[in-house]
C-alpha cells in the first residue's frame, strides 16, 4: 500500500503573516514524520481494565507524549475524573489513576465477578489540542504491562478476539478468566458478539442471568463512554476466535490478573494488551528475539479466512482455517533449536502468509537467581510490517529504587526492524533522541553512527528486513524518526529485586513489553488515492469554503480533518458536513471516522482587518494525507469544473505545484 503525502499551497503575499514557499516547505519537512498514519490523534477512548481491581491493581498509569507544547483533558462520567494537564514538548506526563477509588464493581466472589455486563459512562476520555501517543500501564507489587492506546480516528468495526487462558488453573475463587472491554466513543453503537465454536463448552454469562454458549451471538447497545465488559464463565476461559461486529467504530482491551502462563504450568501475571481491528491485520510479523530469556516464544496465529497459508522465514510451516472451525495455531516459535546455544537463536524471525492474520506473543521467562526460581511472563498482540512508521514516542519507567548490584535479568531493550539501504547497511536517515536525567533536550543522532553498525538480517520476497538490538536507559522518553525509511519494533523491560528469604527483602518484579508503534492504517482497502480538496473564498473574503473528497474505487474513506492551529493565525475552523456520519455538537461538530467520503470546512477570520493563514489536514484509513496551506490575500479558487493546469500539474497520484502568473 502506497501513502502520498500531497499539498495544496495557496501562494503568498507580502505580509509579515503570510508563508513564502520555503516556510511551506519547513512546515512539511516538519511534519513529514507524523503524517500518513493514523497512530496519533487528538481524541482517545478506552476502558480502565476493570479485571484489575484491589489487591490485583495498584496504580493505572496513563502516559501521554507530544511533539509539541500541548494541553490535554481527561475525563470520565461515571468515574467522575476530571483532569487537565500541561503536556510539554518531548517530556511524557504521568498521570496515575488509583483502582481502588476507580472500581466500576464490588466483588464478594468469583461468580460474581464474571458476569458480562455494560459499565454505563465509565470509559476514559482524553481530549488534546494537538495530536499525542498514549500508552497505558497496569502496576501491581511492580510495573505489570503496558499496551499502546488508539486514537478515535484509527479504531475500527471489526475485531477477532484474542486472549489466553488455562481452564485447569481456575479451580480457584481467586483465579479469574480474561476480560474483553469493548468501549463506545459513540452513541447508539449496536455491537454483536459471537462466540467462537473451537471449544464447544464455551459461554458466557449476562447479569440478567442468561447464557450465550458456543457459536451463539448476543447484541448490546453502547451510547457514548459505555464499556461492555465480557467475561467467558468459570473454568471455560478462552474467547479467542471470538468476533466483534460494530455499526460505529469501538475500542477492545484486553485484560487478565491471574493468566496461567507460560503456557500449562499454572504460574500467573497481570496483562493487558489492546486487540487492534481486522482492517489493520498483515502478512508480515518479526517476533521478538528474547535473547535473554532461554525458552523460545509461544505465539498464536489468527486467520480470518480458510486456507491461509503460514510460512517462517520463507519456509512453509503450517494452514490456518476459520470460518469453519475458528481454528487458531499455537506454537513455540522453535522447536528444533538449542536456545541457551548463541547460534541457535534467529533474528529475525519472520512470520509470513498468503492472507491476512494477527500474531500473539508469549515470551515465558525463568530463571535461578540466589537459589530461588521464579517465572516472569507476557503476552502482546504485535502489528505487521506493512504497519511501520516514519515516527515514533514510547516511554519506560521503573516504580522501584535500589536495584540489585549485577542483577543480570534487569533488562531494557528495543528491538528496531527495518528494510535495509540499497548498500545493504543500515538506512542513514534513522534517527534516535533520548531525553532522561542526562538529557534534556530533543537532540537527534543517527542510528547507525551512534549504536554501531551491527544488525542481523534475513533475504525475504526480494528485501532485506534487519533486526538491530538497542539497549535503553532504565527509565527516558525515546523517540525515533526517519525521512524514507519506515521501521517497527518491540520495547521489553525485565527486572527482579530478589535476594532471597531474608530479612527486610522482598519480591519485586517487571516483565512488560509492547509493540513500538504502527500506522494504525486500512490494510484491507487497496486505497492508493489522496483526498481531493476544492476551495472557495467568498466575496469579501472573509470566509473559506473546502470540500474533502475521497469517493474514489477502492476508498478507505476519511479518517482526520483539522486545522492545524500551531501553524495558523486568525482562522476559525468548523466542519460544516458530512455524507455520512455526521455529528452536529454546539462545541463543535465532528464525525465518525471512516463513514464519510465528503466532508465540507469553512475557515472564518476572526478579525477581518487582519491576514490571515491556515494549515489543514486531512487523511483517509488507508493513511493517504493532504496538507492544505491557505493564505486569504492572494488566494486562488478552484472549483471541480474548472481546469487546474493553469496552477498545478495533476496525475492519477501526484500534484506538482506550478508558478502563478504575476498580478
Amino acid at each position: 500500500m502506497k501513502s502520498f503525502l500531497l499539498s495544496i499551497i495557496v501562494l503568498i503575499s507580502l505580509s509579515s503573516y503570510s508563508y513564502s514557499q520555503s516556510d511551506a516547505d519547513k512546515i512539511r519537512n516538519e511534519l513529514t514524520p507524523l503524517l500518513g498514519q493514523n497512530n496519533m490523534g487528538t481524541d482517545f477512548w478506552f476502558a480502565m481494565p476493570e479485571m484489575f481491581y484491589g489487591y490485583y491493581f495498584e496504580s493505572f498509569y496513563i502516559i501521554i507524549t507530544s511533539s509539541v507544547d500541548n494541553d490535554v483533558i481527561i475525563t470520565s462520567q461515571s468515574k467522575n475524573i476530571f483532569i487537565k494537564a500541561r503536556i510539554k514538548a518531548g517530556k511524557d506526563t504521568i498521570i496515575d489513576l488509583n483502582c481502588t477509588q476507580f472500581a466500576e464493581y464490588e466483588y464478594s466472589t468469583n461468580k460474581e465477578r464474571i458476569k458480562t455486563r455494560v459499565a454505563k459512562s465509565s470509559a476514559l476520555h482524553i481530549e488534546s489540542k494537538y495530536p499525542i501517543s498514549v500508552f497505558t500501564f497496569n502496576s501491581w507489587n511492580g510495573l505489570k504491562d503496558v499496551s499502546l492506546a488508539i486514537p478515535t480516528n484509527s479504531l475500527g468495526n471489526k475485531f477477532m478476539l484474542q486472549t489466553y487462558f488455562v481452564s485447569s488453573a481456575t479451580e480457584s475463587e481467586a483465579v479469574y478468566p480474561p476480560c474483553v472491554s469493548v468501549t463506545s466513543p459513540f452513541n447508539n453503537t449496536r455491537v454483536e458478539l459471537t462466540l467462537s465454536s473451537l471449544n464447544k463448552n464455551l459461554k458466557i454469562k449476562l447479569d440478567n442471568g442468561d447464557s450465550i454458549m458456543a457459536g451463539e451471538s448476543v447484541i448490546k447497545i453502547l451510547n457514548k463512554g459505555d464499556v461492555w465488559n465480557i467475561y467467558s464463565n468459570d473454568i471455560i476461559g478462552d474467547l479467542s476466535g471470538s468476533l466483534i461486529n460494530a455499526s460505529n467504530p469501538v475500542n477492545l482491551q484486553y485484560s487478565h490478573a491471574n493468566m496461567s502462563q507460560p503456557l500449562d504450568k499454572g504460574y500467573s501475571n497481570e496483562v493487558q494488551s489492546t486487540i487492534f481491528p481486522t482492517n489493520t491485520w498483515g502478512k508480515t510479523y518479526s517476533i521478538p528475539t528474547f535473547r535473554e530469556l532461554n525458552e523460545f516464544p509461544t505465539i498464536r496465529i489468527f486467520a480470518l479466512e480458510d486456507e491461509t497459508k503460514i510460512y517462517r522465514n520463507g519456509v512453509y510451516w503450517t494452514t490456518v482455517n476459520n470460518s469453519s472451525t475458528n481454528e487458531i495455531f499455537e506454537s513455540k516459535i522453535w522447536t528444533d533449536r538449542n536456545r541457551e546455544d548463541e547460534y541457535g537463536i534467529i533474528s529475525p524471525t519472520i512470520i509470513s502468509s498468503d492472507k491476512p492474520i494477527s500474531v500473539m506473543v508469549f515470551p515465558d521467562y525463568h530463571r535461578i537467581l540466589e537459589s530461588n526460581f521464579f517465572e516472569l511472563s507476557n503476552m502482546s498482540i504485535l502489528t505487521p510490517l506493512e504497519s511501520s512508521v516514519k515516527y515514533a514516542s514510547f516511554s519506560i519507567f521503573s516504580t522501584h529504587e535500589g536495584w540489585v548490584e549485577g542483577d543480570s535479568a534487569r533488562i531494557k531493550k528495543l528491538e528496531l526492524y527495518f528494510e535495509l539501504d540499497d548498500n545493504n547497511e543500515i538506512p542513514s536517515d534513522l534517527e534516535f533522541s533520548i531525553i532522561d536525567s542526562n538529557n534534556i533536550n530533543l537532540e537527534w543522532m543517527s542510528i547507525k553512527d551512534y549504536y554501531g553498525e551491527n544488525f542481523t538480517s534475513i533475504e525475504l520476497n526480494g528485501k532485506t528486513i534487519a533486526a538491530k538490538e538497542i539497549q535503553l536507559p532504565d527509565s527516558c522518553n525515546y523517540f525515533l524518526r526517519s525521512s524514507i525509511s519506515k521501521f517497527s519494533g518491540y520495547v521489553y523491560k525485565i527486572t527482579m529485586n530478589y535476594m532471597g528469604n531474608k530479612i527486610g527483602v522482598y519480591l519485586r518484579e517487571d516483565f512488560f513489553g509492547f509493540p513500538l508503534a504502527t500506522s494504525m492504517n486500512d490494510l484491507t482497502s487497496e486505497d492508493t488515492k489522496t483526498p481531493f480538496v476544492t476551495m472557495t473564498n467568498n466575496k469579501d473574503g472573509s470566509k473559506v469554503n473546502g470540500i474533502v473528497y475521497d469517493g474514489f474505487e477502492n476508498s478507505s474513506k476519511l479518517a482526520q480533518l483539522y486545522m492545524l492551529k500551531e501553524y495558523s493565525s486568525n482562522y476559525d475552523f468548523e466542519l460544516i458536513s458530512a455524507d455520512e456520519g455526521f455529528l452536529p455538537d454546539p462545541n463543535g461538530n465532528s464525525f465518525i471516522p471512516g463513514e464519510p467520503i465528503q466532508l465540507e470546512f469553512e475557515l472564518t477570520k476572526r478579525n477581518s482587518n487582519l491576514d490571515a493563514f491556515a494549515v489543514v489536514y486531512a487523511c483517509d484509513k488507508a493513511g493517504n494525507d493532504t496538507l492544505i496551506f491557505v493564505n486569504e490575500d492572494i488566494f486562488t479558487s478552484i472549483a471541480p469544473e474548472q481546469t487546474l493546469s493553469e496552477y498545478m500539474i495533476v496525475s492519477e497520484s501526484n500534484i506538482q505545484i506550478l508558478p502563478q502568473a504575476a498580478k
